[in-house]
């Protein structure tokens, strides 16, 4: 994302310098850069959303706060003859 930025400045400089016909190609690559580091950007955040819910769920198993569901998922299943005395 860094070196993208970067870029896309280098690219604008080019463009204001420039009053050529090569000043809207210098353009369009600038957009085209901005619009892949945004995208970028938006894959990361929705990446580290994933990582932060399930930081939160490890701490709260961490802290003692029991899950049902992990609970009921850990216990053995039985038939009801098992569980049921004759």
């Amino acid at each position: 994302m860094a070196d993208t930025c970067g870029q896309i400045e280098a690219i604008l400089e080019l463009a204001v310098e420039d009053q050529s016909e090569k000043r809207a190609a210098y353009i369009r690559i600038a957009l085209n850069l901005s619009a892949r580091g945004t995208k970028a950007i938006k894959m990361f955040l929705s990446e580290w959303r994933v990582l932060v819910e399930e930081s939160k769920r490890e701490r709260t198993h961490a802290i003692g706060e029991p899950d049902i569901a992990l609970i009921l998922n850990s216990m053995p299943a039985h038939s009801a003859s098992e569980i049921i005395p004759k």
